[in-house]
């Protein structure tokens, strides 16, 4: 698949998280050509293991671009961006959306919480 998309960027998924050893799977997605991975640093949330992410970021020393992910929210953006030293973060903080059947599921994105998350992640907006 990566060969036929031959000049796009790859991201490999959050499934990442699951490998039993991180640092053996970051070679191999890099080998692959991913350019990008997207991890919340196998744990629940980017917030409690950005220490992890940012071991991650030391490792591959830009030969592949950590993304944080997993629970990130305008209240906390800034410690994971400092601590983990990403430049790059996944979200996307939903609410349930209106005139929804209860328990529906529907949900949107909370374009507050949105505007308030990039505003504190002193990071430069860009959409993927």
């Amino acid at each position: 698949i990566l060969r036929e998309a031959e000049g796009l960027d790859y991201t490999f998924h959050r499934a990442f998280d699951l490998c039993p050893n991180a640092f053996e799977a970051l070679d191999s997605i890099v080998s692959a050509g991913f350019t990008h991975v997207l991890t919340s640093g196998g744990g629940k949330s980017a917030a409690e293991s950005s220490d992890r992410i940012q071991a991650m970021v030391e490792y591959v020393r830009g030969a592949v671009q950590i993304i944080a992910a997993g629970g990130i929210r305008s209240h906390n953006v800034a410690e994971v961006v400092s601590k983990s030293g990403v430049n790059s973060i996944h979200f996307g903080p939903r609410v349930v959306a209106p005139n929804s059947e209860p328990n529906s599921g529907w949900t949107v994105l909370d374009a507050k919480e949105v505007r308030a998350t990039i505003r504190n992640s002193g990071l430069v907006p860009a959409i993927r």
